[in-house]
Parts: C-alpha cells; sequence; structure tokens
C-alpha cells in the first residue's frame, strides 16, 4: 500500500525508486534493542531553607518562573509550595490603582505599553 501511495506523491520514478530502496533495505536490518535499567530517582523534597527562600523571593514580588528557574526546580513547585505554605498569592494584573494610573498615562498620549 505504501509503495504504492508513493508512486503518485513523488516527483520522479526515481525518487520513488531510491524509497522503495530505502524501505526494503530497512525492513531486512534487525537492529537488537538494549534495554537499560535505570535506578529509580529519589523524590526530591525541599527543604525548610529552600521553602523559605520561596517565600522571601515571591513576597519581595519576584514572579514565581523566576523563582523556580533562579532555585532550579518546575514553576509547579514553586506554585504548589506557596499554596500548601498558604502564601496569598498576588492578584495577576492589575490592581484599580494602577489601571487609573494607565488611563491617565494614556489620555496624556503615553503609549500603551
Amino acid at each position: 500500500m505504501l509503495l504504492h501511495l508513493l508512486g503518485h506523491y513523488l516527483n520522479s520514478r526515481p525518487e520513488a525508486e531510491r524509497v522503495r530502496t530505502i524501505i526494503a533495505h530497512a525492513q531486512k536490518e534487525q537492529v537488537p534493542r538494549v534495554s537499560i535499567q535505570l535506578p529509580p530517582r529519589p523524590q526530591a523534597r525541599l527543604t525548610a531553607g529552600q521553602n523559605a527562600k520561596i517565600t522571601e523571593l515571591y513576597k519581595s514580588g519576584m514572579r514565581a518562573i523566576d523563582i523556580a528557574r533562579k532555585l532550579g526546580v518546575t514553576e509547579w513547585t514553586v506554585h504548589h509550595r506557596l499554596n500548601r505554605l498558604g502564601i496569598e498569592r498576588r492578584i495577576v494584573g492589575m490592581n484599580e490603582t494602577d489601571k487609573r494610573q494607565a488611563m491617565q498615562m494614556y489620555e496624556l498620549g503615553e503609549s500603551r505599553r
């Protein structure tokens, strides 16, 4: 079936023949599969110091993705840790004061950025 379709979709007969040759050669080859048994990875737990650092950086205004990069963990880990520690999360987007200031700047001709 595949070989039949190749003739319809390739630009030239030599191309089709070359693909047929490659497929035939690949079907003849036997590649031994080697399975490697890796030792199980231990569950990495954050230390009390790392938890404190996440809290400190987040409260200082750093974004979760930046904290994750700095500490070598995933962003999900940072969010999860903040939730488990009961840290009040910042509101995503602008608060009312920021919105008013942005409107004033826009009315004065400033760019939206």
